[in-house]
């Protein structure tokens, strides 16, 4: 699941604004099937803390990368099955906020 949506966020993004945080005991998984993310966006927790504390420490450190990031969380344990419509959606949103900066669009898939 995590190569998926790796593989899917390529489709819009370049490797290279692609962060990944992630446990530090599965750094070696993430490098396994991300072998081309850069040493700087691989942030390795010592402890799992969560999502939004994993989100925030993200939020921080592409921030000080280029303080006008639009950022796109997507947690990985999630099956996609319209990989098409999912991608549609999140480039409108990104649409969106360039055009409205500050803002913050939040969408959810009904669970199955």
């Amino acid at each position: 699941m995590f190569r998926n949506t790796v593989l899917r966020m390529q489709k819009l993004i370049p490797s290279s604004n692609i962060v990944v945080v992630a446990n530090k005991m599965h750094g070696r998984l993430v490098k396994k099937d991300f072998p081309g993310i850069k040493k700087e966006n691989l942030i390795l927790e010592p402890v799992s803390r969560n999502t939004a504390p994993a989100v925030g420490l993200a939020a921080a450190i592409i921030e000080k990368q280029d303080k006008n990031a639009i950022i796109v969380v997507l947690p990985t344990d999630h099956y996609i099955r319209n990989e098409p419509q999912q991608l549609k959606v999140i480039a409108t949103a990104v649409d969106f906020l360039k055009e409205h900066k500050g803002a913050i669009v939040v969408f959810g898939i009904k669970p199955t």
